[in-house]
């Protein structure tokens, strides 16, 4: 984890301005790089580059920003690259024992350019500046784990990790637009601002200033994993790749997928938010058991009201801008512990409902289909009643799953493209699974780059490893979901012989990280004079709107 900045501009006078935004930015990127802030200015291209480390591996390394042996390329990069050794062997590239992923990246550029994003396995978002050609190239990750955020004028490309350090160039008015209601996350790039954009995952961009050209491709996206691989040995291949040898931590739900990660990777602590009000969203219990099943220290964290309300205003300035996200709360409570407890790694699960159909809506969308009335708990009864009162017979598959995801029951959708070869009954495992990284899954990633970001801790998620996404293509929907008996199939199993304990295996209510809002906003909370609904919602949009001041990033 990293925080970049740069900007390169078309004019001589645009020099200045580059150097000012740079310097003046870095306060922005700070809090993800907590080791070593530095900047780079490039006179002769009319640039700035600037990094502030957060160092993982090595903190003996360099920091960055870096430049290649040879002085041609310049590179401002965050993230971490999983399949270094396979990248070295397959591209014929040396590293010495303390040049790091950066100098990986470079070296890779020297050889054959953009043409590696395909086989790179990681989580990443960079800039790399050709300096004999004046070219700089922006990359993101398959998924935009890690995002990056560039804004254009006539005079320069301006780019970041944090959308708030480009506030300052771009002073366009903010807005919400229908989509973002509809789905309470900005997709396909787009950010509050028209003027500030979000590089897609699985994308890069090439912006030649000599003719003021920019440029966006999509790269490959993941290959198809070794004969033979199934999910159990991907993601214990996965957890090898992204073993950390520092003191680590797990988001432990007390569900499948951070059991499996307990089991597998073992971290220091496991960390379980819980809250009293209700047993809906309380998993301690289980989690505890997990943690005791694997001899993992478990810390239990139980935030109320009056801490939601008293930290408002810091979780809305580190989230950037608005997302509707049931986990903001619980993630940020955590990562405040974390730091404090000096954790720079922490896994999570992030990515198994996606790609192993987890979601208890998938497994309804399904029995409507299908015909069947699946068993439903209590907790879920308002979602079925929901499904039931929205979907057409008359309409395809994709735009019915849309409306499901869709807050606003009466939105309209035609205006979301979803692949022809993806939209029909017998595609519709590959379809809720492209609809959910689409419209879901980047909100969920970036709710996660935003608040450990700013307290400087980075979070891997072993299930957005190349290989394992790569086996759960590979599996039929009756492979991965069955009405009657749950979701995530092949995890379970994996649970099971992994030696988690049945308790959590044979639990087919999926809770996940949530918070009682609206017990907390209901009369009940009114009463105890905790929250007024309409105080709250005020302040709360007032603080979003407060964006053009240093805040940690």
């Amino acid at each position: 984890m990293c925080g970049i900045i740069g900007c390169v501009g078309n004019r001589r006078k645009s020099l200045q301005e580059a150097y000012r935004f740079v310097s003046h930015g870095q306060i922005y990127i700070e809090a993800r790089g907590p080791d070593r802030s530095q900047i780079i200015n490039l006179p002769a291209n009319v640039a700035s580059i600037g990094m502030a480390t957060l160092s993982i591996n090595n903190p003996s390394q360099h920091y960055g920003p870096y430049c290649s042996t040879n002085r041609r390329y310049v590179l401002t990069y965050n993230g971490e690259i999983y399949n270094g050794r396979d990248l070295c062997q397959r591209f014929d590239i040396w590293l010495s024992p303390i040049e790091n992923d950066a100098h990986l990246l470079l070296k890779l550029f020297e050889k054959v350019g953009t043409k590696c994003l395909p086989y790179i396995n990681g989580m990443f978002a960079f800039a790399i500046l050709d300096t004999q050609l004046n070219r700089l190239t922006l990359a993101v990750d398959k998924h935009s784990q890690k995002p990056l955020y560039w804004t254009k004028s006539q005079n320069l490309l301006a780019f970041s990790s944090v959308y708030t350090a480009l506030a300052q160039l771009n002073t366009e008015d903010q807005s919400f637009s229908d989509e973002f209601l509809e789905f309470e996350n900005f997709v396909g790039g787009r950010t509050p601002s028209s003027g500030i954009h979000k590089l897609k995952g699985g994308t890069f961009a090439e912006y030649t200033p000599a003719d003021d050209r920019l440029r966006i491709a999509e790269y490959s996206k993941v290959g198809s994993p070794q004969a033979g691989t199934n999910v159990a040995d991907s993601l214990v291949s996965a957890a090898g790749r992204l073993a950390t040898s520092l003191p680590s931590a797990l988001l432990l739900s007390g569900g499948i997928d951070s059991a499996i990660l307990a089991a597998l990777l073992r971290p220091n602590v496991a960390v379980t938010v819980s809250f009293d009000e209700h047993d809906a969203y309380s998993e301690e219990v289980k989690a505890r058991e997990i943690c005791d099943a694997f001899g993992i220290e478990h810390v239990v964290i139980k935030p109320d009201s009056t801490k939601l309300l008293t930290n408002i205003d810091d979780i809305t300035r580190r989230l950037q801008f608005p997302i509707g996200n049931a986990s903001v709360f619980p993630e940020y409570v955590i990562y405040e512990e974390l730091a404090k407890r000096g954790i720079r790694v922490c896994y999570s699960g992030l990515g198994a409902d996606e790609f192993f159909l987890g979601y208890e809506r998938m497994r309804l969308f399904v029995a409507k289909i299908a015909g069947k009335t699946p068993a439903v708990a209590d907790n879920y009864l308002p979602l079925q009643q929901h499904l039931n009162s929205i979907y057409d017979p008359q309409v395809s598959p994709g735009e019915n799953y849309l409306r499901l995801l869709a807050r606003n029951p009466s939105a309209k959708l035609s205006h979301v493209a979803i692949p022809e070869e993806l939209n029909s009954v017998d595609q519709l495992s590959e379809l809720m699974t492209w609809i959910e990284t689409e419209f879901s899954l980047p909100g969920l990633l970036r709710t996660t780059d935003a608040l450990s970001g700013s307290f400087g801790i980075e979070v891997r998620a072993p299930y957005l490893d190349d290989e394992v996404i790569a086996a759960a293509g590979q599996l039929q929907l009756w492979d991965k979901l069955d009405v009657d008996n749950g979701t995530k199939l092949p995890l379970r199993r994996l649970a099971a012989n992994l030696g988690v304990p049945m308790s959590v295996t044979h639990d087919l209510v999926k809770r996940g990280f949530a918070a009682p809002y609206g017990m907390w906003l209901g009369t009940q909370s009114k009463a105890r004079g905790i929250f007024d609904r309409s105080v709250f919602l005020s302040a709360l949009i007032e603080s979003h709107q407060r964006l053009n001041y240093p805040v940690a990033a």
